[in-house]
């Protein structure tokens, strides 16, 4: 049985932007009415995290032992969990669990859950994220196996435009070409979208309604998932302590 209370670990800065993102939507889907209610959060912005993107393609240097560090430094202060509000990054996922005993939570198993609870039944989903995310195949793959089929935008370059413009905080300049993104997809025959790279929902609220509508957002379903599973642990060490 667990012997602390349950304690999130955010191992952020890819990017710090969207570090923030989650953060806001942790607090925004606690219901909290009170700062007591609120999750005590432990975050490491490890920015200095080398490129994912260039990695996986074989560009640069790998970021897994800067995860690494900051997922020990995260150990070292107690936390149980650990959430990576970075869609590219897991594509390390099973060599960072692998060592750690702190459970980590996937953001693409998290998006999965969202796009089964509000989409069930469709059949094509588009796919917006990093050329990593695409190369990597770890949307893919999870899509296929559920019978769906996956399109991308054509111009994966342009999507990377889109990644680094709002990185760079000039997100007014970002925003229409996401739109148009969303819509082509759309128009394509994708019945959802998933935002795969945690800068993008950064521009969701500011989408019109109806692309708002098709969206789903992966930084979102990963901060449901933390949620989710501190509640669970939250039981067990209950539970543990009435034994």
């Amino acid at each position: 049985m667990p012997t602390a209370l349950p304690l999130l670990g955010v191992l952020g800065g890819m990017g710090p932007a969207a570090t923030l993102d989650f953060l806001a939507k942790l607090q925004d889907l606690s219901n909290a009415l009170r700062d007591q209610d609120h999750r005590p959060v432990v975050t490491f912005s490890a920015s200095a995290t080398p490129d994912r993107t260039a990695a996986i393609l074989g560009r640069g240097e790998s970021p897994l032992p800067a995860m690494q560090a900051a997922l020990m430094a995260l150990e070292r202060a107690g936390v149980s969990h650990v959430a990576i509000p970075c869609n590219t990054a897991h594509y390390w996922f099973d060599d960072l669990q692998a060592g750690t005993g702190v459970r980590l939570i996937h953001i693409v198993e998290a998006t999965m859950q969202d796009l089964d609870l509000r989409f069930d039944a469709v059949a094509t989903v588009g796919l917006i994220a990093t050329t990593g995310v695409v190369r990597s195949g770890i949307y893919h793959q999870r899509l296929e196996v559920s019978g769906r089929r996956v399109l991308t935008p054509p111009d994966q370059a342009a999507v990377m435009g889109v990644i680094d413009t709002i990185k760079s905080g000039r997100m007014a300049e970002a925003l229409p070409r996401l739109a148009q993104q969303v819509r082509d997809l759309r128009d394509a025959g994708a019945e959802a979208v998933i935002l795969g790279c945690t800068e993008l929902p950064l521009c969701l609220s500011h989408l019109p309604a109806a692309l708002q509508a098709l969206c789903v957002d992966a930084t979102e379903a990963l901060a449901r998932a933390s949620l989710q599973a501190l509640a669970e642990s939250d039981a067990a060490f209950a539970e543990g302590v009435g034994a």
